[in-house]
């Protein structure tokens, strides 16, 4: 989640370390953050809050 930080320049929400639910890949819903990721045609895959999220395309 280190990674993910410096290639955003600022921290994830404390939420992204507690709840695998802050990294489900929705397109709707509460989690709007995660359209981000699936429109640049990246998905969650590997979730471990705070520990390690796997991305791929």
């Amino acid at each position: 989640m280190n990674e993910i930080e410096e290639i955003l320049t600022f921290k994830l929400p404390a939420s992204a370390y507690k709840y695998s639910a802050w990294w489900a890949n929705e397109t709707e819903g509460t989690h709007t953050h995660a359209r981000s990721w699936l429109m640049a045609g990246w998905k969650t895959t590997e979730v471990k809050p705070g520990n390690k999220v796997t991305l791929i395309k």
